[in-house]
Parts: C-alpha cells; sequence; structure tokens
C-alpha cells in the first residue's frame, strides 16, 4: 500500500511536469551538440516562437475541454471529439501567424514549426483530458514514450552520422505527430455532434489571455535576436527553455489538484476553494529560490562540462529572465479562478494592458538602446518585473472582490431557498 502511494506520487509529478521535462531535454541535446553555434539559437528560437503561438491560440481549448470534463467525466469521449473539431478554429489561426512570421523572418523552418503547432495542439487535449480523469498513470506511460522516442531518435543521428540542429528540432516533432495521427485515427463524427460557438468564443478569450501572460518570455527572445550578440542570445533562448521547466513545477502541483479546485471555484461553499487556494499559494511562494538556485546550477554544469564560459553578467541575466517568468506565472492560480468562473474577459483586459505596456517597452528600450547590446536585455527585463508585479497586484485584488461577491450571491439564494448562481 505505501509502495502504490509513492508510485502514485511519483507518476503525478512526472506526468504533470514532464512536458517541461522533455524541452529541457531536448535543449540540452542540442547545447550538447552544438555549445551556442548559432543553428542552436535559430531551432530554439523557432520552438519558442511555436510555443508562444501554442498559448494564444489552442491552449485555451484544452484548458476549457479539462474544465468541461471535470464537470462531467462522464461525457469525456464525447468532449474531446467535439474539441476536435473546435480547436481547428485556433490551429488555422496559428498557421496563418507562423506563415506571417517567416514572411518576416522571424522563423527560419516553418514547416516544421507548423508541424509542432499541430502535434501539440493534440497532444494537450489529450493530456488535459488524462489530467481531469486523474489517470496519472496513462499520462506518465505517454510521456515516457514520447522522451524515449526522442532519445532513440537522437542515438539513430548519431550513429548515422547525421547530427544537425534541424535533424534535432525533427526528432523534437516526430512523437507529438504519432499523437495527432492517433487522434485523426479516433475521431468519431456523429451525426448529432454540434459545434458550440460559446465553448469557440470562450476557449479564444482564455487562449488570448494564457498568450498574453505567459507568450511574452517566448517571444522576448525572437525579438531581441537580430540586436544582440551570440553569446548573449544563448543565454535568453536556454534560460527560456529552462524557464519552460522549471516553471512548470509549481504547476505540478497546481494540475494535481486541478479538478478539485474547479470544482471548488464553482461550488456554493468557499470553504474547499480557500483551503485548496492557500495551500497552492504556499507552494508558489516557497518554490521561487530552489527555481533560482537550480537554474544557476544547471547553466553552472554546462559552462564546467561544455566550457561556455558563462561570466557572472550572464548568470545575473539568467536570474532576472527566472524572477520574470516566475512573477508573469504567479498570478496563475487568481487567473484559473476568473477563467472558470466565467470571469476570462476580465482576465484578457488585465492581460491585455499588460502585453500592451510590456511590448511597447521591449521595442521602445532597443530602439533607444541598440548600440548598447548588454543594456538593452538587462533593462528589458528589469523593468518587465516592475510591471508584471503591477498586473498581479490588480488582478489579485479583482479576484477577491469577485469571490466575495460571488459567495455573497450565493449565500443569499440559499438563505431564501434558492438556486446556486
Amino acid at each position: 500500500m505505501r509502495f502504490n502511494g509513492v508510485f502514485n506520487k511519483i507518476c503525478i509529478i512526472y506526468a504533470t511536469g514532464a512536458f517541461g521535462g522533455t524541452r529541457l531535454l531536448f535543449s540540452t541535446l542540442l547545447t550538447y551538440y552544438f555549445s551556442n553555434e548559432n543553428s542552436t539559437n535559430i531551432v530554439l528560437s523557432d520552438i519558442s516562437f511555436v510555443l508562444a503561438i501554442n498559448l494564444f491560440f489552442t491552449i485555451g481549448f484544452s484548458m476549457v475541454l479539462l474544465k468541461d470534463i471535470s464537470l462531467a467525466p462522464q461525457e469525456a469521449n464525447e468532449i474531446e471529439n467535439r474539441y476536435k473539431i473546435e480547436s481547428l478554429v485556433g490551429l488555422l489561426s496559428g498557421i496563418f501567424f507562423i506563415t506571417l512570421a517567416f514572411s518576416f523572418d522571424v522563423v527560419a523552418h516553418p514547416i516544421l514549426c507548423i508541424a509542432l503547432l499541430v502535434s501539440i495542439t493534440f497532444y494537450q487535449n489529450l493530456r488535459h483530458k488524462l489530467l481531469a480523469l486523474k489517470l496519472f498513470r496513462k499520462l506518465t506511460v505517454v510521456e515516457l514514450v514520447i522522451m524515449l522516442q526522442i532519445c532513440l531518435g537522437v542515438t539513430l543521428l548519431t550513429y548515422i552520422e547525421l547530427i544537425e540542429a534541424v535533424y534535432l528540432f525533427l526528432v523534437f516533432i516526430t512523437p507529438y505527430l504519432f499523437i495527432f495521427f492517433g487522434a485523426i485515427m479516433t475521431f468519431r463524427l456523429k451525426a448529432k455532434m454540434s459545434i458550440n460557438f460559446s465553448k469557440i468564443k470562450e476557449s479564444m478569450f482564455v487562449g488570448f489571455s494564457n498568450g498574453l501572460s505567459g507568450a511574452l518570455s517566448w517571444l522576448i527572445p525572437p525579438l531581441i535576436l537580430p540586436f544582440v550578440a551570440t553569446s548573449m542570445s544563448y543565454v535568453m533562448t536556454a534560460t527560456t527553455f529552462l524557464l519552460g521547466m522549471v516553471m512548470l513545477i509549481p504547476r505540478v502541483f497546481v494540475n494535481a489538484k486541478l479538478p478539485e479546485f474547479i470544482k471548488a471555484i464553482n461550488a456554493p461553499d468557499d470553504s474547499s476553494y480557500k483551503k485548496i487556494y492557500t495551500s497552492l499559494r504556499r507552494v508558489m511562494l516557497l518554490i521561487y529560490l530552489p527555481l533560482l538556485v537550480f537554474s544557476n546550477s544547471y547553466f553552472m554544469l554546462l559552462d564546467m562540462s561544455d566550457g561556455i564560459n558563462f561570466t557572472g553578467s550572464d548568470y545575473l541575466l539568467v536570474s532576472l529572465i527566472i524572477t520574470f517568468g516566475y512573477l508573469s506565472q504567479f498570478a496563475l492560480l487568481d487567473t484559473l479562478t476568473l477563467n472558470m468562473s466565467e470571469r476570462s474577459s476580465i482576465v484578457l483586459k488585465y492581460n491585455f494592458l499588460y502585453f500592451f505596456f510590456s511590448s511597447s517597452l521591449v521595442f521602445t528600450t532597443i530602439a533607444i538602446l541598440d548600440t548598447h547590446q548588454s543594456l538593452v536585455v538587462y533593462s528589458i527585463y528589469s523593468l518587465l518585473i516592475i510591471i508584471v508585479l503591477v498586473r498581479n497586484f490588480f488582478l489579485r485584488r479583482y479576484c477577491k472582490l469577485s469571490r466575495l461577491n460571488l459567495y455573497n450571491t450565493n449565500l443569499t439564494n440559499f438563505t431564501s431557498g434558492g438556486q446556486k448562481v
């Protein structure tokens, strides 16, 4: 019994954090084979752009799918089937922007970028379905197979002496393409199936909120890459990839409690919500220093093994990027609360303002300090930390007011013999 309990916890931790671990494995392999060569920066930059597009246009469908399945697990297959069609709206929008980005030389491998976007869209639908149903062992098997395929692919490329960054990119995409083909093969079109346009709208709202909040971390490297030296661009792209992994550590705890958290958000009694919220927020607070130590230690080990020659200023940049990424994710519980209680338009408003001021800051700083490469990067991340702190303050304030109003409404309905709103 004790072994089963420990094994289940390991499965939960691995299953919920594995997507970030796979990205870290891939970026580490690129670093091992190519150090800080420009081909590595281009591939990492392309994948960063795809992940940013994914946050804007497709992740929202997976999040709403997770909410719907959590509230109606007996209809999981029907819900997943419907979202395979509805998520095409976000997917086609993402493909359009990747094509547009290629025309402006923002991405170098458009076909591979589109293949990655398509495959991880269906992968995330499957992933969020398994999370909602708490099938952590099945999700662990899926993630282990993905990582094993990547390792075997790299081994094969090494054996046939075909190690190039673009081929490693293809190896990274391949396992997710298998999931895409599996999703197509298991799709069942039913005569009574209808498209829910309100769900599409909600999914796009949630997606844009996530994108405006989180995509900036992925978009900054491709935007700044032409203005900085190769060594600094490597630090930025590699740290952004590392950030995508380490910030999944607090999400591991959130994802493990996500079905209960969603139910607590929509429950008439506020006590269960407060209990889960408080415990998860404590984890978010305690995780910062370990993340900072882990991130700098990771690059210290790379420096010792591969001779990348990191300086003190490089470690400062790593700390600034990690701090910015951590703070941008710190409002996760508040945004989840608002999104899952049908207040996604409010989150979208705050995140739009955040994205507008942040992107304006990035372009203004580049224009003013374009001849001082190091100063551009340090200034951008330092000022972004201040902006994200302001955004978090207002989101937390609105979330508190929103919960108070909802609780008072439910209490009034209960005492008057009415139904929950």
